[in-house]
């Protein structure tokens, strides 16, 4: 019979029965039980209950399997009530409920009947204890009650669920209920795991780590692993603490410690963590190790890469921004639309609103507390007043007399201005602010991809001593350079073509090796402001690329210094790369490629973006940046600006192009007829001008040519 009713197989059990009866055999409780074990196996409670009653029709009493049976089936039918109704009957009954209260509470927690499952735990008798399974839907419950909905499990030895008040009150209490199960049982990590998730949710820091070090260190817990030091990192995010970034160390330091591998989802929170410490080099440097570690895409939120980009670009620094876009784009990340600022720009063009386009900014020198050296105020043209707070050119909040602030200095009316100015974000109280406004102040950081030009240009220096000795030595069709008197000397220029005009933006001596082989190790000459052809797009000698291992040590910093915080150390990549430019080679080319960059990943840009740009590129004069904007802006500067609006943003980019030299004035042509294909009425002046350039470009290559 119960092989019958196993197999859920009831006709062939109630057969049985009735060939008992025929036989003379009175079937028993134990019998019938067979029937109603089957029924629930069946998914047919309704039917078990059918064979309960008959039971009783007969003047058996049920066996509490019976029950148990019953409350099972209900429960996986999704009939709770009449689950309850059968365990109450099973009370009545004067079976030993325990099992049936075992059966029923841990249902109706899984099924989401939280308040049921809570009244059934706080009204149980007092030697009916939890087992594994329901110990773990009650530390859950524990850990996520509420004050409006409070539930207490040590209702008969601790305080009343009344007073437990607070988040760090249940956290307590879910640890006091962890210790009455250590005491009878062995406790697994998936009784820990709410705890710790409560602790990261509530910023309890100090409630989380204890627990881990206790894992760590004492018998009674099993050893912690990811998820956990994942909770604590959390937490200590959570918490708001001025020392969330010796937090984030000493989480490491566990991690290293417990000898366990530093998760993707480890690495993104100590890029949200970088993030509120302004720490933006810590950030980059945590978001470039998540390319070994696995798939950024399901590492970082939306809102942590979002605030990372808005940052990088408040901060003015478009190659890191590039370069972390590319990123993303080689593993296939989207994300939801950007935000914006006060004007309508998103990150792609904020960097632009305080860039000298005309003259990229030099690297300014670090001062206390990496707050940049207080400039001179040099004429009264330069100060501004924003919110009754004057504004030295557009960045630095002064006194009345005129004297620049520090940051320290500042009263909260002076950072709002300056951050205002800025165009970024008041929000906050004054600590962060005053933070936000060092970061904004900080030097600009190292520059990645100097160290890279003085490479390339030392191995063209090489390039020009091999081509000079073989022209001495007869085997070459060259002279010997005139002006080389030294035989281990050059003179070495860098030239920056970021703002589309080739200029010497270094120039220093280097020592050439006389090696006969020099040119088996000089690369190929690569364009600047190409992007990378490698999949991470980084340079050679970039400081944030890191080994694939995934060892907490790789991440932490043995030193004391407390700028460079857990830096990760630097490799060198086999695969070739292209390298990015500077930031202070940034210029319009490369607004140009995070607006192509932008529409792949998030759709489209703003029109405020587009109007930068063509700002951008009317100051330096690149008419390839106007004729792009103008081939993909329309149906965005359409919807945002008045017909007169957009007519002229197509006139300024015609006139860019038609001031450049050769085929400008065709691609003046060009921009003015995508403009008449969409309606935008033309300007006579401006088309006759661009026709008589043409014109006279045919002339001049008609005429013949001379020796």
């Amino acid at each position: 019979m119960m092989r019958y009713a196993a197999e859920g197989d009831p006709e062939s059990v109630e057969n049985i029965l009735e060939d008992m009866e025929e036989s003379g055999l009175e079937p028993g409780p134990f019998a019938h039980h067979a029937c109603v074990f089957a029924c629930v196996k069946a998914g047919r409670p309704d039917d078990g209950l059918g064979a309960m009653r008959e039971m009783f029709a007969q003047g058996l009493k049920p066996i509490a399997q019976s029950y148990t049976a019953m409350i099972h089936g209900y429960m996986r039918s999704g009939q709770a009530e009449e689950a309850q109704a059968i365990f109450r009957s099973l009370q009545s009954s004067g079976h030993d409920a325990y099992t049936g209260w075992l059966a029923i509470t841990t249902q109706l927690f899984a099924a989401g009947q939280q308040a049921a499952a809570r009244q059934l735990v706080e009204h149980r008798q007092p030697q009916w204890l939890p087992d594994a399974d329901l110990y773990e839907h009650i530390i859950k419950s524990v850990c996520t009650s509420t004050a409006e909905r409070p539930f207490s499990y040590m209702l008969r030895t601790q305080q009343p669920a009344g007073q437990l008040n607070n988040a760090d009150d249940h956290i307590q209490e879910a640890l006091q209920v962890l210790s009455e199960m250590q005491t009878r049982m062995a406790v697994e990590l998936r009784h820990i795991y709410p705890i710790l998730e409560a602790c990261g949710v509530h910023g309890s820091a100090s409630a989380a780590e204890t627990l881990i070090k206790q894992m760590m260190w004492t018998s009674q817990y099993p050893p912690p692993d990811g998820h956990c030091m994942e909770c604590l990192a959390k937490a200590h995010i959570q918490s708001g603490s001025r020392n969330l970034r010796e937090g984030l160390k000493t989480v490491l330091a566990l991690v290293h410690k417990a000898q366990l591998p530093v998760t993707r989802k480890m690495r993104a929170l100590l890029v949200e963590g970088s993030l509120l410490e302004d720490d933006l080099q810590g950030a980059l440097r945590y978001f470039h190790t998540l390319r070994p570690a696995g798939r950024m895409a399901t590492s970082v939120p939306d809102d942590v890469l979002d605030d990372l980009l808005y940052k990088l670009s408040a901060a003015n620094m478009p190659a890191e921004l590039l370069r972390t876009i590319m990123l993303m784009k080689s593993d296939f990340m989207r994300l939801p639309p950007v935000s914006t600022d006060s004007s309508g720009r998103s990150f792609l063009t904020l960097w632009l609103a305080t860039r000298h386009l005309s003259a990229p900014p030099a690297a300014p020198e670090p001062g206390f507390e990496g707050v940049t050296v207080q400039p001179e105020v040099k004429a009264k043209s330069d100060v501004t007043e924003v919110d009754g707070v004057k504004i030295f050119e557009g960045k630095y909040a002064m006194n009345d007399e005129g004297k620049v602030l520090s940051p320290s200095a500042q009263k909260l009316s002076h950072l709002k201005a300056e951050l205002t100015a800025r165009g970024l974000s008041t929000q906050g109280k004054s600590a962060e602010l005053k933070r936000r406004v060092m970061a904004a102040r900080s030097a600009e950081p190292p520059d990645m991809a100097k160290a890279i030009r003085k490479k390339e240009a030392k191995q063209d220096a090489k390039r020009k001593k091999q081509r000079e000795k073989e022209a001495a030595a007869g085997r070459g069709p060259e002279a010997q350079l005139a002006g080389a008197d030294s035989d281990n000397k050059l003179k070495i220029q860098i030239t920056s073509y970021g703002s589309g005009v080739p200029k010497v933006v270094e120039e220093f001596e280097a020592v050439v090796e006389d090696d006969e082989d020099v040119m088996d190790d000089v690369e190929e000459d690569v364009d600047p402001m190409q992007p990378a052809t490698a999949a991470t797009g980084l340079d050679d000698d970039s400081d944030y690329i890191v080994s694939d291992g995934n060892s907490a040590e790789d991440l932490l910093d043995d030193s004391n210094d407390a700028v460079s915080d857990l830096p990760a150390p630097p490799v060198s990549v086999s695969a070739p790369t292209q390298r990015l430019p500077s930031n202070q080679e940034c210029g319009a080319e490369v607004a140009l490629q995070l607006l192509a960059f932008g529409i792949d990943l998030f759709g489209s840009a703003t029109a405020q973006d587009y109007e930068q740009m063509l700002q951008a590129a009317e100051a330096e004069q690149n008419p390839r940046v106007a004729r792009g904007l103008a081939g993909s802006w329309h149906p965005v500067i359409k919807s945002a600006f008045d017909p007169e609006t957009v007519r002229q943003m197509y006139t300024r980019a015609a006139k860019v192009c038609i001031a450049a030299k050769g085929t400008g004035a065709v691609h003046a042509q060009n921009v003015l007829q995508q403009a008449f294909q969409r309606g935008m009425e033309l300007d006579p002046e401006l088309q006759k001008e661009i026709q008589q350039q043409i014109d006279q470009q045919q002339q001049q290559q008609q005429q013949p040519t001379t020796s």
